[in-house]
């Protein structure tokens, strides 16, 4: 005579034998947290990417005298080409992120490996942007701000020197966040397991 009682883990044994859908991988809640933030990051990134490359437009049909970084770019090609890269790049990384963020609500490995890889490419953009202005934006500036032509690039040199070195600082505390919780064991397992049972699927 059968046993009529089957124990629940033998009722999901046999259920996945079957051919049925096993239990959802469980998203862990800095996934969530990171996912929905880097939708938000990342459109805010394409939306000021599109901003400052049509502010830039109309900055170059002003007077260089009017807006001195402007003129600083005009004077140093080498900078002009990097900062023209690193706007199309910026473009680029914010459309990335927020195919990251989606990737990561929809629990898929590749939304994990996409978030690292950005936040490591943020880490290096930032140190690498931070040498560049260092060497063809500061110093120019710096001996600008001592003799301005006039107080109203006197405040937009001062604005940019403070902006130039706490902004890009402020700007890594993300990235270093989002490679420390999605590094953890437990988001690697989730993400990885998820890609398992995928490719076994």
């Amino acid at each position: 005579m059968d046993n009529p009682y089957v124990p629940p883990e033998a009722a999901l044994t046999d259920a996945s034998l079957q051919g049925r859908p096993g239990p959802t991988t469980t998203r862990p809640a800095s996934a969530t947290v990171f996912g929905v933030l880097n939708i938000v990051f990342g459109g805010i990134g394409l939306l000021s990417s599109l901003l400052v490359f049509s502010s830039m437009l109309l900055q170059q049909k002003q007077p260089p005298g009017e807006n001195p970084i402007n003129a600083i770019m005009m004077e140093s090609l080498i900078y002009r080409i990097w900062w023209n890269a690193s706007m199309g790049l910026s473009f680029v990384g914010s459309a990335v992120l927020l195919a990251a963020g989606i990737g990561l609500l929809m629990t898929r490995p590749w939304g994990r490996s996409f978030s690292v890889g950005y936040a490591w490419y943020m880490i290096l953009m930032t140190f690498l942007g931070l040498v560049m202005n260092s060497i063809y934006l500061f110093g120019p500036l710096w001996t600008l701000y001592q003799n301005p032509p006039s107080p109203e690039a006197k405040f937009i040199i001062m604005v940019s020197l403070v902006s130039g070195v706490i902004g890009p600082v402020l700007g890594l505390i993300y990235p270093v966040l989002m490679l420390i919780f999605l590094n953890r064991p437990v988001v690697v397992r989730a993400y990885r397991k998820n890609d398992e049972s995928m490719f076994l699927s």
